[in-house]
């Protein structure tokens, strides 16, 4: 009986052992390689926008500015008025786009609509286009479309996004400014450019100091999977100085 008994045993032990390695085994891959969160994480942490400098500005530019930023109706206790989308103190900023998007904050306000234009210095290239007061306090986008002139390289563009406190808009309507410049992708030292976001595409656009790209490839991960993308967004803002608004609802025009 015990001569029989034998093998059964043995075999017992032999696939106990054998379960245990591939479990082992099993384990010592899975801890070998990192999780698609880790991958992100760490990707995530580089995210942080790089000026670039003087190296191509025009420095005769005005930066980008704004007023009041209140309609006369709207209360002048609000902890924000309008706010452009650009680094602190900046004068300027790049797009490798011919057809960038631009991005202003909105605060709770009175006023009827917003007047967003687009010209170039001699305004040989002018666009313009009236957009829809967001309800709430909010970051609006306008995107280029395809039927507006395309961006020059090398050429300046001052941009304005006004409130019509009152129809039509009038010289004393509460507005910010800005100058914006395409440039050439090897210009900033661009050699691949992928046109599907990503947050290696944004992170290299932050380092290049490609301010107009890097936010709209962030604006649209955080619009696509708002779950994953958000802190990347806020910690973005942060770093350019805007940690006022990077908690704000964010609305992607639609073209």
């Amino acid at each position: 009986m015990t001569l029989n008994k034998s093998p059964i045993r043995l075999a017992g032990c032999s696939l106990a052992s054998f379960s245990l390695t591939m479990l082992l085994g099993g384990l010592s891959a899975q801890a070998q390689m990192p999780s698609e969160a880790m991958i992100e994480s760490q990707i995530i942490a580089g995210v942080t926008f790089e000026p670039p400098g003087d190296r191509t500005l025009d420095r005769s530019q005005g930066g980008a500015t704004r007023d009041s930023g209140y309609c006369p109706t709207d209360s002048s206790s609000s902890t924000q008025s309008v706010l452009p989308l650009m680094p602190q103190n900046s004068r300027q900023e790049f797009t490798v786009s011919d057809r960038p998007t631009f991005f202003m904050y909105v605060p709770s306000t009175s006023a009827q609509q917003i007047f967003f234009t687009l010209k170039d210095q001699t305004e040989d290239y002018y666009y313009q286009k009236m957009l829809s007061v967001p309800e709430g306090a909010s970051i609006i986008s306008i995107e280029l479309p395809e039927d507006a002139p395309a961006l020059e390289v090398g050429k300046n563009y001052r941009w304005t996004f006004a409130l019509a406190c009152q129809v039509p808009v009038g010289p004393d309507s509460p507005m910010v400014t800005g100058w914006v410049k395409r440039v050439s992708p090897s210009e900033v030292g661009l050699t691949q450019l992928d046109p599907t976001p990503s947050l290696e595409m944004a992170k290299s656009y932050a380092s290049a100091g490609v301010w107009f790209d890097a936010l709209t490839t962030l604006a649209r991960l955080r619009q696509q999977q708002p779950e994953s993308y958000t802190a990347t967004w806020e910690q973005f803002l942060t770093s350019a100085g805007l940690e006022a608004i990077a908690t704000k609802p964010l609305i992607l025009e639609e073209n």
